[in-house]
């Protein structure tokens, strides 16, 4: 085990060990089905839970500490993943900000993902995330440090979109879906909620996402297109995620949709 490893390993069991009553809110259900990670919800005080959400909402400085939350966190089900196998996550586009009728590339705001020593930032497309250790009883329960950033000085208000996917290297279980967190800095909740449904209405639940050329596929047709299209790109087909950048996040748009459209 690597030393980065076994941080990882024991800051989880010793925060299993320690862990009071289940806290009043839910979290990001990471689950496996079909051999394929799936993201949902799952409340801590029932431990009900529902697969297949994709969309999760988060308010910034609510913990008391400004342009900063570390809810939701992530959450498995005991036995649900090989012990001794890696969970990790990446960014795939670039931080986005509510316009009040979708969402445009963050200016000079970025966001910091972090958990003990390490941690991710947000750039121009895909950037690559980092692995956690799955303990003994194969779940896993950690709460990242979501912070949000300015340029040489405070983020601007705003509601905030990341997006992710998660990915195990057992060997069989394919990466999930893009999901999003949308995180509210200082705006009403009628802002929030109107962020999270355009979301769930034009990211999560599109007609045919990664079928670039309209032919009611995606295939390798869709996957040429966008290495041709490859780099800084506004308003191209070729831009699934419409961060204005062709690259990973959109190959793997099409990878993780891979098939006939339904």
């Amino acid at each position: 085990m690597s030393p980065r490893q076994f941080i990882l390993s024991t800051a989880l069991i010793t925060a299993a060990a320690h862990a009071g009553p289940p806290e009043p809110h839910a979290d990001i259900l990471l689950a496996r089905e079909s051999d394929q990670i799936v993201t949902g919800e799952i409340d801590l005080r029932s431990g009900d839970f529902t697969t297949g959400i994709r969309v999760f909402g988060a308010e910034l400085g609510e913990d008391g500490v400004p342009f900063a939350t570390t809810d939701p966190g992530f959450n498995s089900l005991d036995g649900t993943w090989a012990p001794g196998s890696h969970l990790g996550f990446d960014l795939l586009a670039t931080l986005r900000v509510w316009n009040g009728s979708g969402f445009d590339p963050a200016a000079e705001e970025t966001m910091t993902v972090s958990f003990l020593v390490l941690s991710a930032t947000t750039g121009r497309g895909f950037v690559p995330g980092f692995d956690l250790t799955v303990p003994e009883d194969g779940g896993i329960h950690a709460h990242f440090d979501f912070t949000l950033n300015g340029s040489g000085g405070d983020p601007a208000p705003g509601v905030y979109l990341l997006e992710l996917a998660y990915r195990s290297d057992d060997g069989v279980t394919a990466p999930s879906l893009p999901f999003w967190i949308v995180f509210n800095e200082s705006q009403s909740e009628e802002e929030h909620d109107a962020a999270i449904a355009w979301v769930e209405a034009n990211l999560a639940n599109p007609a045919c996402i990664g079928d670039i050329d309209a032919d009611g596929e995606r295939g390798f047709s869709d996957v040429l297109l966008v290495l041709s299209s490859w780099g800084p790109c506004a308003g191209c087909a070729a831009d699934v995620d419409g961060d204005d950048v062709v690259g990973f996040a959109d190959l793997l748009q099409i990878l993780s949709n891979w098939g006939p459209c339904s």
